[in-house]
């Protein structure tokens, strides 16, 4: 009789693992379910900050982009692709806008670039940004930010009070992730389907495209650094040098990746090393609405439509790029830092 309980028990154990892993490669976390419970908002908006112009090629082949900051449209994409909208975040933006914006979304994606990030306007907001997700939480309200690539540094340098980041031999490398011990600990990834796991882990997908990183080493001897974050994963550059390439606050909605999930769905110059089979489109998907099943835990939104409507990007048109050799973008969105029209702006006395 115990025998067959046994039995009974472990069918029964193992019909609901097979339940909930029925799709191996489901692109929701797969506590989904049990999430739709505590979601807020079903018309969320993200807050994408721009930075500044520095690639020569670009201000090249655009004279007209020199002193412009931009947002790149594969970041736009990425959210809409998960039922978001793009908010313009500038980073000229005076403190009453900027907040103004941040009380109106439901979290926030900081990208990177070659830009010099630190002591400008781009840090500045971050670093608002980063203390606005915080005293929300301590609020007992889930505001996300994602920090991809410069971002994910200046998210640690934030932590650490200082600039963490060195030189790494990593542009256009495409690598699979060493998963952390923490990894299945992580919100990030501890609800990822098993066909998620496996093509992170084994497939050279995970796209990098920086010239700098934080070291594991410094990663790990830092206590503010140690204490706040926990690490996810990590990979080596073509020196052998180990970088932490994703990690996650422990206590706060605030996650970090070194690589690139946009970019496999979104950018298609041939010379970048971007894996665009079906299984790393689901991981950029599964990336992507992760991200937006945190968002749509709050429900803050703008005041008016009328409000709304002036925040959003759709009333502006990407330029297109992607003829640039080695561009890391298809499109971006081109705002004026000097006095004068943004780039593809329907109405300047309307839209900010």
């Amino acid at each position: 009789m115990e025998v067959k309980s046994f039995v009974a028990v472990f069918m029964f154990c193992i019909l609901c693992i097979c339940l909930a892993y029925k799709d191996p490669f489901l692109t929701y976390p797969t506590n989904i379910e049990s999430i739709k419970k505590h979601l807020k908002m079903d018309r969320p908006t993200i807050a994408i900050l721009s930075l500044a112009i520095a690639g020569k090629k670009i201000i090249k082949e655009i004279p007209a982009a020199e002193n412009c900051s931009y947002i790149a449209a594969s970041f736009v994409r990425f959210v809409e692709t998960a039922g978001g909208r793009a908010v313009i975040l500038k980073d000229n933006f005076k403190e009453e806008k900027v907040d103004a914006i941040l009380k109106s979304v439901n979290g926030a994606i900081l990208p990177g670039g070659d830009a010099d990030l630190v002591d400008g306007g781009y840090d500045k907001i971050a670093t608002k940004i980063y203390n606005y997700a915080i005293q929300q939480k301590r609020k007992g309200i889930i505001w996300p930010v994602l920090g991809i690539n410069r971002g994910a540094e200046r998210l640690a340098s934030i932590t650490a009070n200082k600039d963490v980041s060195l030189p790494t031999d990593s542009m256009n490398l495409s690598l699979p992730l060493h998963f952390a011990p923490g990894a299945k600990k992580s919100r990030l990834m501890k609800h990822a389907a098993p066909g998620i796991w496996k093509t992170l882990a084994e497939r050279p997908m995970a796209m990098n495209v920086h010239q700098k990183g934080v070291p594991k080493e410094i990663f790990t001897n830092s206590t503010e650094l140690a204490n706040f974050y926990r690490i996810i994963s990590t990979n080596k550059d073509r020196n052998g040098t180990v970088f932490v390439s994703s990690f996650e606050a422990r206590h706060y909605p605030i996650y970090c990746l070194q690589w690139q999930p946009e970019k496999i769905s979104f950018v298609w110059n041939p010379v970048l090393a971007v894996d665009h089979s079906p299984d790393a489109i689901r991981v950029a998907q599964y990336i992507a609405n992760f991200f937006m099943v945190q968002a749509r835990q709050n429900g803050q939104r703008f005041k008016t439509r009328q409000e709304e409507e002036a925040n959003l990007i759709f009333h502006r048109n990407p330029v297109y790029i992607g003829h640039i050799v080695e561009s890391p973008y298809e499109q971006i969105y081109l705002f004026k830092n000097a006095n004068g029209t943004d780039f593809g702006e329907d109405d300047p006395e309307r839209f900010p």
